[in-house]
């Protein structure tokens, strides 16, 4: 799996929250910990949703493949992992066609095709998948795959400024939501 980007905390900034935690220090680290893991699981939808948009698969194939790694008390880093596993073609509007299947990758881009191919669900997993012969003989057949998201992250490299500029904007907004959390229960307790 490939680690995206990291989002750094301005040294400023954290002065400043803890000024404001003055009163109840001990509530930083649970501050710091859960606005990173709200901001880490809003960026892991943006990121399936960048990257949706860009190819023609469905976002939720997209999410399977994104791995949080979450902050702690004590670690105040989260980190998101693309994975590299190819996604089965599939997933890619696969249709069985008279000469084989035909398939879309970009969403902007031309259906293609390959020949002799064909879409099978799997008797004993139910699995369905669209695959080809190896041989002239009916088996052994083999799945057909399309890019993995990593693949597609990595080519467009507009989708990771995008990610980074809106997830330092997220991890403010999180960070005040949770000081004002703090806060407010602290007046009501």
């Amino acid at each position: 799996m490939a680690v995206l980007t990291e989002v750094k905390f301005d040294e400023e900034k954290l002065r400043q929250i803890q000024r404001l935690l003055r009163a109840v220090p001990q509530e930083l680290p649970g501050v710091m910990s859960r606005a990173i893991n709200r901001t880490a699981t809003s960026v892991k939808t943006e990121i399936a949703r960048r990257i949706s948009a860009k190819v023609k698969i469905t976002q939720a194939a997209v999410k399977r493949s994104l791995l949080i790694r979450k902050a702690t008390r004590r670690r105040w880093v989260a980190t998101i992992s693309v994975g590299h596993k190819r996604i089965p073609l599939i997933h890619f509007g696969a249709r069985q066609t008279k000469k084989g299947v035909s398939y879309r990758i970009e969403k902007q881009g031309p259906r293609k095709s390959i020949k002799s191919a064909f879409i099978q669900t799997m008797p004993v997993s139910g699995h369905i998948g669209a695959f080809k012969r190896t041989g002239p003989k009916r088996l052994p057949i083999v799945q057909l795959l399309g890019p993995s998201p990593a693949s597609v992250f990595e080519r467009a490299g507009e989708i990771a400024r995008q990610v980074i500029a809106s997830s330092r904007q997220t991890l403010e907004k999180n960070v005040d939501s949770q000081i004002a959390f703090v806060l407010s229960r602290r007046k009501a307790g």
